[in-house]
């Protein structure tokens, strides 16, 4: 029966680590993606940021911006960390799993709660700043139609 039981175990042992490493992957995908889109909007203030700070509100927009560094650096991070961690786990054999399951379970719990984290607050920034270039768009889509209207008005005084 103990052998049995230990069979059982590491099959389990398998099976887990063999979702831990699929939800790694994942995770390696979808931090790609965020580093892309961390660019895109790095790339969004850059090009627009002196315009930006003629209608929006600066310590708003510079603390946005701060935010958005800091969430890439750990972004960068974070990436480095999942793919040493899938590493990790590609290692992990039915031999080895039981001396290490408490390590790489605490591990592969500090990353997904670090994962959700990251999420949370790359949304918040993606929102404040998308929200500071509509309001930004807005402003210059009303300005340009001011001056479309007094041309229209001008070519009529003619």
């Amino acid at each position: 029966m103990d052998k049995d039981s230990d069979k059982e175990e590491k099959i389990y042992g398998s099976e887990k680590a063999a979702e831990y490493y699929e939800r790694v992957k994942s995770f390696i995908s979808e931090f790609e993606f965020y580093k892309d889109d961390i660019r895109f909007i790095d790339i969004l203030i850059s090009r627009f940021l002196d315009d930006m700070l003629k209608h929006e509100n600066l310590d708003e927009l510079r603390e946005s911006m701060i935010r958005l560094h800091r969430l890439k650096s750990l972004c960068n991070t974070l990436l480095k960390n999942l793919k040493q961690h899938l590493q990790n786990l590609g290692k992990i054999s039915e031999s080895t799993y039981k001396d290490k399951i408490d390590k790489l379970e605490e591990s592969q719990n500090k990353l997904e709660e670090t994962v959700k984290s990251f999420k949370n607050e790359f949304q918040n920034i993606k929102h404040e700043i998308y929200s500071f270039a509509d309001d930004y768009l807005e402003i210059k889509k009303a300005e340009k139609q001011a001056i479309e209207e007094e041309k229209i008005r001008n070519s009529r005084d003619f």
